[in-house]
C-alpha cells in the first residue's frame, strides 16, 4: 500500500517517519546549509595548486631547452619488451610510488602571484561563526538514513512536484520491462555509436572546408572524434 502525503509518495517497503517526510517535502533541489570550510583542506588545496603551477612552468622551460639542444645522438634507445615480460600494465599511476620531488621556484610572475595567494590566505579569521542550519538535527539524521539506504530509489514524479520513493528492484524491473517492449525499441546487432561519430566528424569537416566554421571548431571536432574512437 502506497504511503502518500502532500509532496511525498512512498511506493517502497521503507517506512518513512515524520522527519523523513519533512525532509523530502522540501524537494530534491533543496540545498542544506554547508558546513564551514576546513582550514586544513583549504591549505592542502592551495599548496597543491601552487605545486601544479610550478611543475607546469618547470617542464615547459625544460622542454623548450630540449627542443633547442636535442640531437639523434642523445635520443635514448628503446626496446620492445617481449610478451612474457610486458610491463605496460604496471605503468599505470596506481602502481607507482608517490614522488617526493618538488619543482623549484618558478618565474618571477608566477612566484609573485603565489605570494599574493599566501598573503590573502593567512589573515583569514580562525574561528568563523557557525552558520545557521536550515535543517533540524532529526532531519539531518533522516538524510543520512536515506543516503545510506541502497534498497530505494528517490526520483521526482513525472508530473507535479512530488517526490517518489521506490524499491530499487521494482525500479530496475520496470526499466527492463519497458526496454524489452519491441514496439518502441529494437535490439541492435552491434553498437552504432562509432558510426554516428564518424558521420558527425565527416560532416563537420565538410562544413569546415566550405569555410562555414573556423579552424578552432574543426580542431575540437577532430580531438573529440579521436577520443571517442579510443574509448
Amino acid at each position: 500500500m502506497a504511503n502518500i502525503t502532500k509532496a511525498v509518495v512512498n511506493l517502497s517497503n521503507f517506512v518513512l517517519n515524520d522527519h523523513h517526510v519533512s525532509l523530502l517535502s522540501r524537494g530534491l533541489k533543496f540545498c542544506p546549509t554547508p558546513p564551514n570550510p576546513d582550514p586544513g583542506l583549504l591549505r592542502e588545496d592551495l599548496d597543491r595548486f601552487h605545486t601544479k603551477l610550478r611543475q607546469i612552468a618547470y617542464f615547459e622551460n625544460k622542454e623548450r631547452n630540449l627542443d633547442n639542444t636535442t640531437s639523434f645522438i642523445s635520443t635514448p634507445l628503446t626496446t620492445t619488451p617481449t610478451t612474457m615480460c610486458n610491463t605496460d600494465a604496471f605503468k599505470h599511476h596506481k602502481f607507482r610510488l608517490k614522488s617526493k620531488w618538488r619543482a623549484p621556484a618558478g618565474p618571477t610572475n608566477i612566484e609573485a602571484m603565489l605570494a599574493c595567494n599566501e598573503l590573502q590566505f593567512n589573515p583569514r579569521p580562525e574561528n568563523n561563526p557557525q552558520r545557521k542550519k536550515n535543517l533540524t538535527l532529526e532531519e539531518l539524521l533522516a538524510m543520512e538514513d536515506l543516503i545510506k539506504n541502497t534498497n530505494i530509489i528517490i526520483k521526482p514524479a513525472d508530473k507535479g512536484s512530488a517526490v517518489v520513493i521506490m524499491n530499487r528492484l521494482d525500479y530496475l524491473r520496470e526499466g527492463f520491462k519497458q526496454l524489452s517492449d519491441v514496439k518502441p525499441y529494437i535490439r541492435l546487432d552491434n553498437e552504432p555509436t562509432l558510426n554516428f561519430n564518424k558521420e558527425v566528424e565527416n560532416y563537420v569537416h565538410d562544413i569546415w572546408q566550405n569555410t562555414e566554421i573556423d579552424d578552432k571548431s574543426e580542431r575540437h571536432n577532430y580531438i573529440y572524434y579521436r577520443k571517442s574512437t579510443k574509448a
